[in-house]
């Protein structure tokens, strides 16, 4: 029986479907009855470059799939060329399409793009009429592990809450410490004011002084000497 076509697109759902946690444990498990080449760390990432999917699939329908037409990546667009690839030479055999948009978020490793590509996959797989019941080709594994179901949403959610609260605390015990040292430089600028505002009212206070008080008399008298008299006292000292 041949499987109708479907297309996942992020345009056409206009958002992304997030799993319940026994969903969410269903699709891990599946995977992980699969032997693939990475080493399982994070779901989204080790799928970016469309590789193990295309182990995933060699898995279940050895006859779909090339796996020397594959090469693990790490930039986005030979990501996105694998991508592309996969979906004109393997998915569309299934009846399966993925818009560029997805593509895109798949290399991207967008959250929870991979979990409902991998639904739609591991769904078209068990319809399709080519699924071998035994004698299942294997692809080589050098490191097989489990993936972990991520934590509760409402500890996700708990840990993000905290998470905010300290980054909000954080960022207000930094503006204090920039509002403070703001402060002391102020402080200090004021008392350099201050001591410069005393040191010219001295030195005004001063002047005035200097300029109220009367001359001493010997320096009076030396200025109401005329010449003729400044004469005559140094004949006589002659």
């Amino acid at each position: 029986m041949e499987s109708s076509q479907m297309t996942i697109s992020l345009l056409t759902m206009g958002y992304v479907r997030i799993l319940g946690e026994d969903e969410l444990q269903e699709i891990l498990t599946w995977v992980d009855q699969v032997p693939i080449t990475k080493e399982k760390k994070n779901l989204a990432r080790d799928f970016s470059d469309g590789v193990t999917m295309a182990e995933i699939i060699k898995y279940f329908l050895p006859k779909h799939v090339e796996l020397h037409q594959f090469s693990p990546a790490n930039g986005t667009f030979t990501k996105q060329q694998n991508w592309a690839h996969l979906n004109r030479a393997v998915l569309a055999k299934i009846g399966l399409e993925l818009h560029s948009d997805v593509i895109h978020a798949l290399a991207q490793c967008q959250p929870w793009v991979i979990e409902n590509v991998l639904i739609a996959v591991r769904d078209k797989i068990q319809d399709s009429s080519q699924t071998p019941s035994s004698g299942r080709t294997a692809v080589d594994s050098h490191r097989v592990g489990d993936y972990n179901l991520p934590p509760k949403r409402s500890d996700m959610i708990h840990n993000s809450y905290d998470k905010q609260q300290q980054d909000i605390i954080e960022k207000q015990e930094q503006m204090i410490k920039m509002l403070s040292a703001k402060v002391t430089k102020l402080e200090q600028n004021i008392r350099l004011r201050d001591k410069r505002i005393e040191y010219l009212s001295n030195r005004l206070t001063a002047l005035d002084r200097a300029q109220a008080d009367p001359l001493p008399q010997s320096l009076q008298n030396s200025k109401m000497t005329t010449p003729a008299a400044s004469r005559n006292l140094s004949s006589q000292r002659k």
